[in-house]
């Protein structure tokens, strides 16, 4: 059996959390395809497909989230994930109500101090090519969020807020003008 990996780079732990509701919500890439992460490796597309059809069917459920890999700090779970064009798409839910250490998170993520996510895995299957390993089957264990990640592009996107004054129904501001430039844009490209 391979050793456990964790795409991360120089972590650094924290702790602390909250509730069991929308507060927490997240969307994000756990891990993105085709990109050269920080330890020279490039995951495959599908190399994720059949570590999540044994979520689905043996563990009923999917990953938790951790804070830095650390297992004794667990923040939430998984509501969704799945493969897309992207990469490793992911639904989670930070448990802000009720963990100390995930409200914590949670308010870094605000601060833009803490954005990423990171996988812990097992390579099933891989190649090399030009110093780059292609990993091409994995054996997903966890997903963390973590300050310092070993693939850039794996990222939370957007987080619902705890109290939006702005009464955009509690999504991330800056999402909701994102969206609100693409309808714009949309407007003026249809004829």
């Amino acid at each position: 059996m391979s050793p456990f990996e964790m795409k991360t780079v120089h972590t650094l732990p924290i702790h602390r959390i909250k509730t069991l509701d929308d507060v927490g919500a997240f969307f994000g890439y756990a891990s993105t395809f085709g990109n050269t992460d920080k330890a020279n490796d490039v995951i495959v597309k599908g190399a994720f497909s059949q570590s999540l059809d044994s979520w689905k069917t043996q563990h009923k459920g999917f990953p938790n989230i951790y804070d830095e890999h650390n297992r004794y700090h667990c923040l939430g779970i998984c509501k969704a994930l799945e493969e897309d064009d992207v990469g490793l798409s992911m639904h989670g839910l930070l448990f802000t109500q009720h963990i100390e250490k995930a409200r914590e998170v949670h308010q870094l993520w605000q601060s833009g101090l803490k954005h990423s996510l990171s996988i812990g895995f097992y390579v099933q299957k891989s190649s090399m090519a030009h110093g780059v390993r292609y990993i091409e089957k994995i054996n997903l264990l966890e997903i963390s969020i973590v300050t310092n990640p070993c693939n850039a592009q794996a990222q939370i996107h957007t987080f619902k807020r705890d109290h939006d004054p702005t009464g955009q129904q509690g999504h991330d501001r800056d999402s909701q003008q994102l969206l609100q430039g693409i309808r714009q844009l949309t407007k003026r490209l249809t004829p």
